[in-house]
């Protein structure tokens, strides 16, 4: 078994958009929300990475730059 880190956020924090005069107009929206909207059972997001040591050295970079110099 590869050694392997997940990386992200466990929420998915979705919004959604109600109209240009809505106060607020981005609103978050709730499982049971999508799943009636939709008429799903059940719902699944995965906005999380699985990153093997390999793929951590190649972002590594990236993201030193990113803290050094706020730009990527």
């Amino acid at each position: 078994m590869e050694d392997c880190i997940w990386l992200g956020s466990k929420n998915i924090g979705l919004k959604g958009f109600i109209h240009t005069y809505g106060n607020p107009s981005w609103r978050d929206v709730t499982d049971d929300q999508i799943k009636e909207k939709f008429g799903f059972q059940d719902i699944i997001a995965n906005n999380r990475m699985h990153l093997s040591r390999e793929q951590v050295a190649e972002i590594l970079p990236i993201l030193q730059k990113f803290v050094d110099t706020g730009e990527i």
